[in-house]
């Protein structure tokens, strides 16, 4: 049994303005609502998924080093962040980003295994790669990011589109395209896992 931890984002201002803790979390549900379907319907390949939510039932923000503790308290075997991205040059940046540690270490290794198997499934849907302080080729970098630096497992941080750019905000507000991302993360998970 494959375990997976979603962490649903969080906001920060200048995005707090935006819905990113709202897109992120809906995202993350959909991608764990088609987790559990297939394991409904007997196709299950043993993944099992925990949505962590930027707040929790008393609405209060959870600590990012809260979320990496969980995750290594019930020891997830993976670790996916979703969020959305922001900048102030809203007109040319756009597209989504994915991160990983890139420390020269095996855990490192799998994390970048991770990213690019996300990047692949989501460039195969036709989603489009911000290639800014990335490496151009993969489209996936490395981040000082403390959900994938301090977690014991393979963790990567998927910025969806920036909510700066008026194109991906307005994609980004839409089911169709939120169900479009879900389902490529659902595919990348199960392609990782296997």
């Amino acid at each position: 049994m494959k375990k997976l931890v979603i962490d649903a984002g969080h906001s920060e201002a200048p995005k707090s303005f935006s819905r990113e803790d709202e897109i992120d979390l809906i995202i993350s549900n959909k991608l764990q609502r088609l987790i559990l379907d297939e394991t409904k319907r007997g196709n299950e390949r043993d993944i099992v998924s925990v949505v962590i939510p930027y707040k929790n039932a008393a609405g209060h923000v959870l600590d990012l080093m809260d979320k990496v503790r969980f995750a290594n308290i019930i020891e997830a075997d993976a670790f996916l962040s979703i969020h959305c991205n922001w900048s102030d040059n809203n007109k040319v940046a756009h597209g989504f980003n994915i991160y990983y540690d890139d420390k020269p270490t095996p855990l490192a290794k799998e994390s970048k295994r991770f990213a690019e198997i996300a990047s692949g499934q989501l460039k195969k849907v036709g989603f489009t790669a911000w290639g800014l302080d990335i490496d151009i080729d993969t489209h996936t970098g490395p981040g000082n990011l403390a959900v994938c630096s301090y977690t014991k497992m393979p963790a990567i941080l998927i910025e969806a589109g920036f909510l700066s750019n008026a194109g991906d905000a307005s994609a980004l507000e839409t089911f169709a395209i939120q169900d479009k991302f879900a389902m490529a993360l659902y595919r990348a998970v199960q392609n990782f896992f296997i």
